[in-house]
């Protein structure tokens, strides 16, 4: 605990230290603690470090969680040495530090002139009392998060037309859903998106855009809580998922308390124990705070590749129509989407996803499968960040190309594993 000193208090009523601490460092009448020796007015004190210092205030304090020493508030009467050494100390260490020791003499002085106004001090002194009690231990929502939010629309909005490729619907939908949810002081509940499609397809990478976007520190903020759920939830017995349930309902008021725009991430989605995944609903429900506490302010991603066939099958209907993917509108597969991921993607087994209560809350974001030439842009991509686009020959586009995996239905041709696969076998060819 921190040791808080105020300009024109004393150490405590009616008290005037100068004269016993004068005597205690003439007379050694209260000797220093023996250990430690750097006490001793001999011994030199320019080598403690701050955590030495307090290490020793809190043994002159005879107790291992001293009270804050806010002038009135801190003397303990029944023990006047401990302060004495106290005072001592720190004239000896503004001294040591070149520091004007004056100062610190002021610091602990009440001048008697003073007395008449003690009573008015001593109730200011009680005021900032309470008030750093208050900082201190009452729980204040902070909407930037000690710093770390830091909302960059325009960032997450170009970040998104340069770095990822053939997701139109997701460019448009993303940003203006987020964008309205940050510019909202006070939105009417927090904001689900749900990313579907095949694998490799940039789900996980608007993720991490996602949080860029917002957060000082990214995936890597306190304020950005991301669980995949092959990791975090592998089990489906009942034990364990009463478990995760528990762990979750604690968890998510933990985060929003610390940080109301707290950005959870919940990667596979599709794997999570059934059931699991509407634990979140309390914390979504419009203007339904949850024990006191609201959650309007937080965002969820989740993060599957449910529906992916049904989103290929209509991706493939409309490319063969001859519909540019950069015209296809979120109609054409919002309704399919929701009907093939209530019933995973056509059987009768719920995923634990998409059971008809959360579904209400929930925007859904296809992502579409990638044809050659978005890869071909993801090779590039690749060759910009390990700074070898000269090396991009047109022989090397096509030995990279060839080692993609690509399927074809009805002419339609698309790669199998999206960009996954891109980086691995760019640096493959690379070094050779």
């Amino acid at each position: 605990m921190a040791t808080i000193l105020l300009p024109g208090a004393s150490l405590g009523p009616g008290k005037n230290f100068l004269p016993a601490i004068e005597r205690a460092r003439g007379q050694d009448e209260f000797p220093l603690p023996n250990p430690p020796a750097q006490f001793d007015a001999e011994n030199p004190l320019s080598d403690m470090t701050i955590s030495a210092i307090e290490t020793n205030l809190r043994a002159l304090c005879h107790n291992a969680n001293p009270r804050l020493l806010l002038g009135l508030a801190g003397l303990n009467d029944q023990q006047p040495q401990s302060w004495i050494r106290l005072a001592h100390f720190l004239i000896l260490r503004a001294n040591e530090l070149h520091q004007e020791p004056g100062r610190v003499r002021r610091l602990l002085e009440w001048p008697n002139t003073q007395a008449r106004a003690r009573p008015l001090v001593t109730l200011a002194v009680l005021v900032v009392v309470l008030a750093v009690l208050a900082v201190a231990f009452i729980p204040v929502p902070d909407d930037y998060c000690g710093g770390q939010y830091q909302p960059n629309m325009t960032r997450l909005d170009k970040t998104i037309q340069r770095k990822l490729h053939g997701q139109p619907l997701v460019h448009d939908i993303v940003v203006r859903y987020i964008k309205d949810h940050v510019n909202t002081a006070s939105p009417e509940r927090a904001l689900v998106l749900s990313f579907h499609g095949p694998p490799g397809v940039g789900k996980n990478y608007v993720g991490v855009m996602v949080a860029e976007s917002l957060f000082l520190d990214g995936l890597n903020s306190p304020c950005v809580r991301q669980y995949i759920a092959t990791k975090h939830f592998p089990h489906h017995d009942p034990d364990s998922i009463k478990e995760y349930k528990d762990k979750l309902h604690r968890l998510i008021p933990e985060a929003v308390r610390s940080c109301p725009r707290t950005l959870f991430i919940f990667d596979e989605t599709d794997k999570m124990p059934e059931g699991l995944i509407d634990t979140i609903k309390p914390y979504v429900d419009a203007g339904a705070p949850v024990d006191g506490q609201n959650f309007n302010k937080a965002m969820f991603l989740f993060l599957s590749n449910t529906a992916a066939s049904t989103i290929i099958d209509k991706f493939i209907e409309l490319r063969k129509g001859g519909t540019d993917r950069n015209d296809f509108r979120i109609k054409q597969f919002e309704k399919i989407v929701q009907q093939s991921a209530e019933t995973a993607d056509g059987t009768d087994k719920k995923t634990g996803m998409w059971h008809a209560a959360l579904m209400k809350h929930v925007h859904v974001i296809p992502f579409l499968p990638l044809e050659l030439k978005e890869v071909e842009k993801c090779i590039r991509d690749v060759m910009l960040d390990l700074r070898r686009e000269a090396d991009l020959t047109k022989e090397m586009w096509d030995k990279i190309s060839d080692e993609i995996s690509f399927m074809e239905k009805d002419g339609v041709k698309y790669s199998e594993n999206g960009c996954r696969d891109v980086r691995s076998k760019t640096l493959l060819h690379l070094e050779k």
